[in-house]
């Protein structure tokens, strides 16, 4: 094909939204549409290769995936071998085991796939993690594996090819719109639901467009039209938007535009055909698979975020090593005067297969924990405890415990208490349930994971539409017994009323960003964002605490906990590895800041005799110090950033029993 070093400037544009975005640069909150356009890119790219040769009957599937071996292969090799090194050298077993997997997932080609099913509620760090941006890689090779047959396929039956791309790409899409609201995972990483951005290109590439002769208006006007539109998403939107979806048109649409009418006579087409952009565009390849683990290892290592100065020399940096792998590992590796195919083959296997086997042996050796001393494998470890009795007390996949089967701690004498609640309310249940046995009482659980202990909200993700019926069904079973005299309510309140996760203020990071809440009044189809949102949410938990009430049941109403804004176990074990701060612990300021919103709709419910607030924020936090900790003496109190290990767990359920007590309700 004829060279358009324009379109290396669409991938330098690309590259660059991606890289400040990753890097958190302000005005490029929306810069990870830069894939999208990636996507177009080789969507165009691969289908005009592919349909000509076939065309002039000189296509080879070995021949394509030999190329696709050449240009892919060992720069991305290059760079996951510098990962394993640096590993082994900062990271923690905990994270070693995550990075293994990875490893091993992204020489799979599948990395998209591993990272649909590791991130969820549980997830922290993300940001740190050096290999998650290959996802993008997997899903271009799956695109890449499966559209060279079906191009064959389609010109042996003489198919209308560009008319079947449309159709399929209007399925993708659709499918797309409809996951990015319930399931964000599966919609963000795998390739049905991204197939149609490479579907556009594709389209693009076949497009009769080329064969026409638009006036030179036309071509800049539409040229303009988009890079303006790559420009806007990258500024207007952010990662808190369902994606892709309508919200990724703006980078497709304005991509494929580029494509077709950015020639060298529209002005689009002489900047992007600019020396210096066209350079950048072709170190983006090594730049985008160079940058993250610049920046993954510099979050772990440092004690705090990095400084803006810091990620600006870092994303500097990577295009250095761009230039390095770009100018001695990808070149001479596409050259087969320097490099026959039979040579990078075995090359490329023998590297595969090592590496491969290298994520195998740090998954199996458990993160290689030998290399640190005892003292700091135990405390990261604890960023691997698990929430007592969950298998059987805590629905926390894509299920629930039926009410009916809840656990009942001490099932020898007949239970007066429950908790209810999501995660929160899980991972205080085994020592709350220890200290009320001290008291002579039992306790029941039902705890649900991501569901608010309210009817009427719940998180817009698959296994949250199960959250409604779980509720009612609990709220049915109390009613029915009437021998559960006390409902302690206990959960995450400051995400179910703002509906957005948690910055610490002081170098954490932002658990999260937005969670897609559904309220009865949406049905479960839109995230409600607006004024009276909150009075809403607020006035739904008055009614259902209200409705305990007039039942006669005793409420317990446990206020939010301090939120962290980062892994403790880990932030503490670095600690001792590296150095750095003090004990960690977060501002009561922003402690209060986080939870005005529950505190101002919550304090509105009238005080009653058989309600009891608990504040459970006195247990953790000193407010003339203006801190509240996430640890004592080296020892976590949270197992991440929000949810109380044991330790934190009995520190809050001795408040809720001494404060029980006090009412002289046990």
């Amino acid at each position: 094909m004829k060279y358009r070093p324009e379109i290396d400037g669409i991938r330098a544009v690309a590259v660059v939204s991606v890289i400040l975005y990753h890097a958190k640069f302000e005005g490029f909150q929306g810069g990870f549409v830069g894939v999208d356009v990636f996507f177009v890119i080789s969507g165009f790219l691969i289908t005009r290769l592919i349909h000509e040769e076939i065309q002039n009957g000189s296509f080879s599937l070995l021949s394509f995936y030999e190329r696709r071996m050449r240009r892919i292969l060992p720069a991305l090799y290059l760079v996951i071998f510098s990962c394993i090194l640096l590993s082994l050298l900062y990271m923690l077993p905990l994270e070693m085991i995550d990075f293994g997997s990875s490893v091993k997932y992204t020489i799979l080609f599948s990395s998209n796939i591993f990272f649909s099913r590791s991130i969820g509620y549980f997830t922290s760090n993300v940001d740190s993690w050096p290999l998650i941006h290959t996802w993008s890689l997997s899903l271009e090779e799956q695109f890449y594996f499966v559209f060279p047959i079906f191009m064959i396929f389609m010109a042996r039956r003489g198919a209308p090819l560009i008319f079947v791309l449309a159709v399929s790409s209007a399925f993708s899409f659709a499918l797309a719109e409809w996951a990015s609201r319930t399931h964000p995972a599966f919609n963000f990483y795998l390739l049905p639901t991204r197939a149609w951005e490479l579907g556009v290109g594709a389209i693009v590439a076949l497009s009769p467009l080329d064969r026409l002769r638009l006036p030179r208006g036309v071509c800049e006007a539409a040229s303009v039209a988009g890079l303006s539109a790559i420009a806007l998403t990258v500024t207007l939107i952010d990662h808190n938007f369902p994606f892709p979806g309508v919200f990724a048109l703006g980078p497709v649409i304005g991509a494929a535009l580029l494509i077709q009418f950015a020639h060298e006579e529209t002005l689009c087409g002489r900047l992007l055909s600019f020396d210096p952009v066209v350079r950048v565009g072709l170190l983006s390849y090594s730049a985008y698979l160079w940058h993250q683990p610049l920046f993954a290892f510099a979050r772990l290592v440092l004690p705090r975020s990095p400084s803006w100065e810091l990620l600006l020399l870092l994303s500097a940096a990577a295009f250095c090593l761009a230039y390095f792998s770009w100018r001695y590992v990808e070149l001479p590796c596409r050259d087969r005067r320097r490099a026959p195919a039979r040579q990078v083959a075995l090359g490329v296997c023998a590297a595969g297969l090592a590496l491969f086997g290298v994520g195998v042996a740090i998954d199996g050796l458990n993160g290689l924990p030998g290399r640190y001393s005892p003292n700091i494998t135990a405390v990261a470890a604890e960023g691997g405890y698990r929430i007592p009795r969950a298998a059987e007390c805590y629905g926390d996949a894509y299920h629930f415990i039926e009410p009916s089967r809840a656990c009942d701690y001490h099932p020898e004498r007949p239970a007066r208490i429950a908790i209810w609640g999501d995660s929160h309310s899980a991972s205080i249940a085994g020592a709350l349930a220890d200290r009320l046995d001290e008291e002579g009482a039992s306790l029941k659980q039902f705890s649900f994971s991501a569901c608010p202990p309210f009817p009427g909200v719940h998180f817009l993700e698959a296994k949250n539409s199960l959250c409604i019926s779980y509720n009612k069904q609990v709220f049915s079973y109390i009613r029915a017994h009437r021998e559960l005299e006390t409902i302690i309510l206990y959960a995450r309140w400051p995400v179910y009323m703002d509906g957005y996760g948690y910055d610490n203020g002081e170098g954490g990071r932002v658990d999260g960003g937005r969670y897609l809440l559904a309220l009865p009044s949406t049905r479960g189809r839109e995230f409600a964002e607006d004024p009276g949102r909150v009075e809403a949410v607020g006035a739904i938990l008055r009614a259902d605490i209200e409705e305990l009430l007039s039942l006669g049941r005793r409420v317990v109403l446990v206020y939010p906990t301090p939120e962290m804004g980062r892994a403790i176990p880990r932030s503490v074990a670095r600690r001792k590895l590296v150095g750095g701060e003090d004990a960690i612990s977060v501002s009561y300021k922003f402690f209060q800041d986080r939870t005005f919103t529950f505190r101002d709709q919550i304090d509105r419910l009238p005080d009653s005799w058989n309600l009891l607030r608990v504040r459970a924020g006195s247990a953790f936090c000193n407010a003339s110090l203006d801190r509240c900790i996430g640890e004592i003496g080296d020892k976590p109190l949270y197992f991440d950033d929000n949810h109380l290990n044991a330790r934190g767990a009995s520190l809050l359920a001795r408040l809720i029993v001494e404060e029980m007590k006090r009412k002289g309700w046990l």
